[in-house]
């Protein structure tokens, strides 16, 4: 009967070793695959389409999701520079030494280059119209995150 039940104990271990083992290798897949999503992302290429803003904001919270600690976020979103983006990167690579910096002087930059000054940001909300294939829900979380740049204390 002792001799059972140390078996039984020896059983109920291993299951419970190859369990935790399950969930760890399970997390490190889901963190793996978030982290490929994340590489997967849209570049930021430095064009007047695209906002810096939102851009870095976009990559912050997946960066977040991720758990990304600040030189695991500031390689990752390296990464993702193409273009007049990673050209200007090149060029100043050697005074940005962490996420912040980097994030700091990409929106500097690059908003005087996409011209997003509060001037740009009111003509460009004056003019925005719903686009054809447009969801009418879209339009309006488009309209109002404009509005919140053009007067930040618009409520969302």
């Amino acid at each position: 009967m002792a001799t059972q039940q140390i078996t039984i104990n020896n059983l109920t271990q291993t299951i419970e070793a190859i369990q935790s083992s399950l969930k760890e290798q399970a997390v490190k897949q889901l963190h793996s695959k978030r982290i490929n999503q994340l590489l997967d992302s849209t570049p930021f290429t430095g064009s007047a389409s695209q906002e810096v803003s939102d851009w870095i904001d976009d990559s912050s919270n997946k960066c977040d999701q991720v758990q990304l600690d600040d030189a695991q976020r500031l390689s990752v979103v390296i990464d993702l520079l193409k273009g007049n983006d990673k050209l200007w990167y090149d060029t100043y690579k050697d005074t940005i030494h962490d996420w912040v910096t980097l994030k700091n002087k990409l929106t500097t930059y690059f908003k005087l280059v996409t011209g997003t000054d509060h001037f740009q940001l009111e003509r460009k909300l004056y003019n925005r119209r719903r686009q054809t294939n447009e969801l009418a829900i879209d339009y309006c979380h488009n309209v109002l995150r404009l509005c919140s740049k053009v007067n930040k204390y618009m409520d969302g």
